[in-house]
């Protein structure tokens, strides 16, 4: 893993990300980008798919991270007050749970054997 130096351009991301594929030898072995939504992103996706073409005979396609698409859209969804209150309520009880041993232990005795999972808060900029 290394910085992206600026300027955060299509040509400047497509040729720096053509670069890495050559260095490593994957230029032959890509069919697919898979990328966020960002406009420049997307625009340098597609000058690698069509470099990749005119030197390598090679089809890549571009995709957009349907996880990424997901999230974006949820977050846009629960901007309701109502769905805030709601989740605020819902991450205090998750807190309190989680944080104490206590309230952990009772929620383990009304699970079943084997149905003991940790409880975990959100993360509003992870995927999972």
């Amino acid at each position: 893993m290394f910085e992206f130096p600026h300027p955060h351009t299509k040509e400047h991301i497509a040729e720096t990300i053509c670069n890495v594929l050559t260095d490593a030898n994957l230029c032959t072995r890509l069919s697919a980008i898979v990328t966020d939504g960002a406009a420049n992103v997307v625009a340098a996706s597609r000058l690698i798919c069509e470099k990749l073409e005119q030197e390598y005979t090679i089809n890549a396609v571009h995709f957009r991270c349907a996880a990424h698409t997901l999230n974006l859209i949820i977050q846009k969804a629960i901007v309701d007050e109502g769905i805030q209150a709601l989740l605020t309520k819902v991450r205090d009880v998750v807190g309190l749970i989680k944080y104490s041993s206590k309230q952990m232990q009772k929620l383990w005795a009304l699970m079943g054997p084997g149905e003991q999972v940790a409880l975990e808060l959100d993360v509003k900029t992870r995927l999972d």
